[in-house]
This record gives structure tokens, C-alpha cells and sequence, in this order.
């Protein structure tokens, strides 16, 4: 048996019925650095890599406009095409045909267009919105002394509460 499952002290309990994955980060993976690449799973087909690219494309334009730097289509089409690339590399199993590749970049681009397009999303980018961030699901973030461990990908405040 485990070692961790044979000591559960009140703290222990109080982390894990409050954020489960607070407690898998804290004790299970106790000692061991995490790689955020390795703790996701791998993707098994050209579609799953699609989103997987699709969302890392999207949170890297969410980070360049909360530094007040937008982007065009055109960057978006490169940014998606490049990281495709850089996972189809990385992955030795899925080979994909130029055009496959070509229409799962169409729809990555189709699929961020549309995000930007949401009233919320569209607000952060123009900065009508000015206190908000965009979040790691698995690395805790640092709130003042306060390690936050959080589920959402982007938090904002809009009259004085936080969404």
C-alpha cells in the first residue's frame, strides 16, 4: 500500500475535499517536478492535436492582449501553423496528409475566430475589461503569499465580481 494513503492528517483531508488536484500536485507528486507537457495526456489523433493546438494558440493570443498586443488573422494562421507543426513533430505517430493538415488548420483559425467573437472574450481584447488573467490549470499560481491552485483558464472582474 501507498504511503500517502496511510497517513491522512486533518490538513490532508481539508486539501483533498476542497481541491482534489491541489492534493494529487501536493502529495502524490510530492518531490517530483512536473513537466506540464508530460502530465497531459498525449494526443491519439490528428483531430485531438487539432484542439490541443487550437487551445495553446488561443491562450498564447489571450497573454499577448493582456499585454495590450493584438493579433491578426494572418498571425493567427502562422502561430497555429507553426505549433502544428511543432506537435506533429513531437508526436512520431500521427502523419497527416498537406491537405488534412491544411483543413485542420482552416478549422483551428475557424474555431479562434469564433472565440473572439464572444462578448466576454471580445472585452478582454479590446480592454474594456482591465482586471483579469489567464490561468494554468495544473501549475498553482501565486496570489500574494497564497499558492491558488485554479480550474478556470481566465478570470476577470466585472463589477466588483470576479468571474
Amino acid at each position: 500500500m501507498s504511503n500517502y494513503l496511510t497517513k491522512w492528517s486533518l490538513t490532508r483531508r481539508k486539501i483533498f475535499t476542497k481541491c482534489a488536484r491541489r492534493f494529487a500536485i501536493k502529495y502524490l507528486h510530492a518531490g517530483k517536478k512536473l513537466d506540464c507537457m508530460k502530465v497531459e495526456l498525449s494526443p491519439v489523433s490528428d483531430w485531438d492535436l487539432m484542439i490541443k493546438t487550437t487551445r495553446a494558440t488561443f491562450f498564447n493570443l489571450m497573454r499577448d492582449a493582456h499585454q495590450g498586443k493584438s493579433w491578426s488573422e494572418n498571425l493567427i494562421k502562422s502561430r497555429l501553423h507553426f505549433e502544428l507543426i511543432t506537435n506533429l513533430a513531437n508526436s512520431k505517430s500521427i502523419k497527416i496528409t498537406k491537405l488534412r493538415k491544411n483543413y485542420l488548420l482552416d478549422l483551428g483559425v475557424s474555431r479562434i475566430k469564433k472565440l473572439i467573437k464572444q462578448k466576454i472574450i471580445r472585452k478582454l481584447i479590446e480592454q474594456k475589461i482591465t482586471e483579469w488573467s489567464v490561468q494554468s490549470r495544473i501549475k498553482p499560481t501565486i496570489m500574494g503569499h497564497i499558492e491558488v491552485y485554479c480550474s478556470p483558464d481566465i478570470v476577470y472582474k466585472m463589477n466588483n465580481k470576479w468571474h
